[in-house]
């Protein structure tokens, strides 16, 4: 049984008041999802990104081969680009971190 069913079926169906259900979704959701936090390059990426992405659609338009940017509106190109520029640098932290040992792994393995 998963987590949501247990949850469902120990928390939540057998309670009928809304602020004891409520209370009961706060708990499981803090106790079950991991919150990202923003470092350095995260910040980063998010203030350079949007300069970047408009120079690369200008660019874009007068390179024939990139033409078709030309009809990508600046007011969805930009936010896209933004947000694909920190989903590359989300998972690319987590390969390059992937495979590092954790201080506890090298502590158990002494």
């Amino acid at each position: 049984m998963c987590k949501k069913q247990k949850y469902y079926e120990d928390g939540w169906s057998d309670e009928s008041d809304k602020d004891k259900r409520k209370e009961a979704f706060r708990k499981f959701m803090n106790e079950n999802v991991n919150m990202s936090k923003a470092d350095e390059s995260m910040m980063i990426t998010g203030i350079v990104a949007p300069p970047v992405a408009m120079v690369v659609k200008k660019t874009g338009q007068t390179v024939p081969q990139l033409s078709v940017i030309k009809a990508i509106p600046d007011v969805a190109f930009v936010p896209g680009a933004t947000i694909l520029a920190l989903i590359a640098i989300k998972l690319t932290k987590r390969m390059a971190f992937k495979n590092i040992p954790s201080i506890d792994q090298k502590q158990n393995a002494l």
